[in-house]
Formats: C-alpha cells, sequence, structure tokens
C-alpha cells in the first residue's frame, strides 16, 4: 500500500478512534428503558447502531498495520505465464 499519513488523514483516525470508544462504552453499559418507545430505542442505537465500533477498530488498525508492507501480489501469482 505504501502511503502516508497527513496531518488531516491522522486527525480523521483519532476522531474514529475516539467515537469507536465512546461506542462502545454505551455498547457495554447496562440500561433499563421504562415504556416501549424507549424499549425501541434502546434497541436501536445500544443494540444495532453500536456494534459497528468494533469493525471499525479492526479496519483502521488493520489498514495503520498493512500500510508499510509492499505489494508483492506479482511475486506470488502467475496469470497463465505471464
Amino acid at each position: 500500500m505504501n502511503f502516508v499519513i497527513d496531518k488531516t488523514l491522522s486527525q480523521t483516525i483519532v476522531c474514529l478512534n475516539s467515537l469507536c470508544i465512546i461506542l462502545i462504552v454505551l455498547m457495554h453499559s447496562v440500561y433499563e428503558p421504562d415504556g416501549m418507545f424507549m424499549e425501541i430505542m434502546n434497541h436501536l442505537f445500544f443494540d444495532t447502531i453500536t456494534r459497528i465500533a468494533v469493525p471499525l477498530f479492526f479496519v483502521i488498525s488493520s489498514i495503520l498495520f498493512f500500510r508499510d508492507i509492499p505489494d508483492t501480489t506479482k511475486e506470488y501469482v502467475s496469470w497463465g505465464g505471464v
């Protein structure tokens, strides 16, 4: 991949990580809703929307981990002897 992380990309990553931290804390918080509306909101937010945080952490960390590894696919794949 070999790409450079500039200041704006770094700030974006920090903001996304901060958002993921808040979402994971909310996902693990215990909340007993009162009423049908709050139960629906609890299920919608705490049980579904917050679940995006873990895969987002995985994607961000994998991009940062593999960013300096060179592309070596041509060494491993041959397409009909090319």
